[in-house]
C-alpha cells in the first residue's frame, strides 16, 4: 500500500514542524493539482549587483529561491529549497496569493564573477515541483582602486579592490622623501625627493601585486611616493587601470607635531637604527679646553644628512618619530687603577645641559659628531663614553644605535712632562 504523505506548507514551517520524510516520485500520493513550473528571468546585471524575477506558471501555494556563487549545474533537493533550508548567499520564499511574481535585488557581489539562481514552486497542497536553474555573470566596468599599500619583506605590495595583473614592459616609479629634509617646506608646494627607483616586474597574489624593490634602493624611514602610468595594471577582463601620480608636500602642524602633506599613494615606512663611526685619532688628549673655550675630546664621523635631536622648538629636526627623551642621556665614566691595584671610578651624565655633552662639529670634509667634557678627568684616567640611542638622527628619522668609545686622558701636566 502506498504511503500517505502530508506535505509541509510554509505555514507549517513557521510553526517549526519538521519534515516527516523525503519526497520521491514513488512516495508521493497524487495531489489534486501538480506544482507549476517556475521561470527565472535575469534583469539588470552590474559590477556588484543584479536583479532577477521568479514567477510560477500557474497557481502555487508558495515558491522559493536561492542564489549561490559560481556556475552550478546540479540542482539542490527540491524539498530543502522549498523549505528555505538549502544554502546560498541569499534565499527566500514568497506567498503566491499575495505576490504572483517576485523581483529580487542583489548587491555586494564580486565583479566579473559567476552566480547561479535556483527556484521551485509548490502545488496548492505544498508539494514542491521541479527546480529551475538560471546563471548570470557580473560585469567589470569600474577601475579597481588601491585600497592598501605597504612594504613587506623587501617588496612594495599594492592591494587593489579586485584582482589585477602587472603588465610586462610597464614601470612603477617610487620616489623617496626624507622627512627631515623639508621641515619648513610650504605645504602648498611639492617637496623634493631625495632619491627614486624603478620597479619593472610584479607578481599577482589575490587582490595584491607584489613588486620587488631593487637591492639597496630601500631606505628605512623614507616616505615612498608610488606613481605609474595608465595601463600599468589590468583587471581580470584586461581593462586598463588608470594611472596614479603621487608626491609629498611640506608639512602641516597639529597639536601632536609636524606631519607630511601627501597626494596619491604615499607609504610611511618604519625607521631603523644606524651605526656611528669609529673615533678619529686625535693623538694624546691633554685638555678639555684650549684656554678660551671647550674643545672636543672625541670626534667621530656621521653619515650624510645626520643631525642631532635637542628640541623641536629650536627647529633642528622635523620628526614624527616617537622620541624617548629618557634615552637621549648617556654616561661618561672616568676610571683609573693605582699602582697598588686600587680602582677608582666616577660617572657623569652625557646629554644636553649635563657635565658632558654630545654635539655636531663642522670640519673641512664635513659634519662630525663630537663629545665635550665640562668636568676634567684625572691624568691617566680611562674615559668610557656611552652614547645612547636618540642622540643623532638622520634625515629619514633613523636614530643611532648605542655606541661605546674609550680613550685615555693624558692631561696637560703629563703631556708637558713627556716633552
Amino acid at each position: 500500500m502506498k504511503k500517505s504523505i502530508k506535505y509541509l506548507t510554509i505555514a507549517a514551517l513557521a510553526a517549526s514542524v519538521m519534515v516527516s520524510c523525503q519526497y520521491g516520485e514513488d512516495e508521493v500520493s497524487n495531489p489534486v493539482d501538480k506544482a507549476p513550473a517556475i521561470a527565472i528571468t535575469v534583469n539588470e546585471v552590474g559590477d556588484d549587483a543584479c536583479s532577477f524575477t521568479v514567477a510560477p506558471s500557474g497557481t502555487a501555494l508558495y515558491y522559493s529561491y536561492s542564489v549561490v556563487e559560481g556556475n552550478v549545474f546540479s540542482a539542490p533537493d527540491a524539498a530543502k529549497l522549498y523549505s528555505v533550508s538549502a544554502g546560498g548567499i541569499k534565499k527566500g520564499t514568497v506567498k503566491y496569493a499575495e505576490t504572483p511574481s517576485a523581483t529580487i535585488s542583489l548587491s555586494g557581489l564580486d565583479c566579473n564573477a559567476d552566480y547561479t539562481v535556483f527556484a521551485v514552486a509548490g502545488s496548492p497542497e505544498g508539494v514542491p515541483g521541479e527546480v529551475a536553474i538560471q546563471h548570470f555573470h557580473t560585469t567589470d566596468t569600474v577601475n579597481p582602486e588601491v585600497v592598501d599599500a605597504a612594504v613587506e619583506d623587501g617588496s612594495l605590495v599594492l592591494t587593489f579592490s579586485e584582482p589585477v595583473k602587472f603588465v610586462v614592459g610597464k614601470e612603477v616609479t617610487v620616489e623617496a622623501y626624507a622627512p627631515a629634509s623639508f621641515s619648513y617646506q610650504h605645504y602648498r608646494y611639492a617637496a623634493e625627493p631625495e632619491a627614486s627607483f624603478v620597479i619593472k616586474s610584479g607578481e599577482t597574489d589575490g587582490n595584491s601585486v607584489v613588486l620587488p624593490i631593487p637591492e639597496d634602493a630601500f631606505v628605512p624611514g623614507a616616505l615612498l611616493a608610488v606613481s605609474y602610468p595608465d595601463g600599468t595594471f589590468i583587471d581580470a577582463v584586461e581593462l586598463p587601470i588608470e594611472g596614479q601620480e603621487s608626491y609629498v608636500f611640506g608639512n602641516y602642524y597639529t597639536s601632536e607635531g609636524w606631519y607630511p602633506e601627501t597626494y596619491g599613494i604615499v607609504i610611511e615606512t618604519e625607521p631603523d637604527s644606524f651605526e656611528l663611526g669609529d673615533e678619529l685619532d686625535l693623538g694624546d688628549i691633554t685638555a678639555i679646553d684650549d684656554g678660551e673655550d671647550y674643545v672636543p675630546v672625541l670626534i667621530f664621523p656621521l653619515g650624510e644628512g645626520i643631525g642631532y635631536y635637542l628640541d623641536m622648538n629650536y627647529g633642528y629636526l622635523y620628526e614624527t618619530y616617537d622620541w624617548d627623551d629618557d634615552n637621549t642621556v648617556g654616561t661618561v665614566t672616568y676610571s683609573q687603577v693605582t699602582a697598588d691595584g686600587r680602582k677608582s671610578t666616577k660617572t657623569i651624565k652625557l646629554g644636553y645641559g649635563e657635565d658632558a655633552e654630545y654635539d655636531l662639529i663642522e670640519l673641512e670634509d664635513g659634519i662630525y659628531g663630537c663629545v665635550y667634557l665640562y668636568e676634567e678627568p684625572l691624568p691617566g684616567d680611562t674615559v668610557t663614553v656611552v652614547l645612547p640611542p636618540y642622540c643623532y638622527v638622520d634625515k629619514y628619522g633613523n636614530v643611532n644605535a648605542e655606541k661605546t668609545y674609550t680613550f685615555t686622558y693624558v692631561g696637560s701636566s703629563d703631556a708637558s712632562e713627556g716633552e
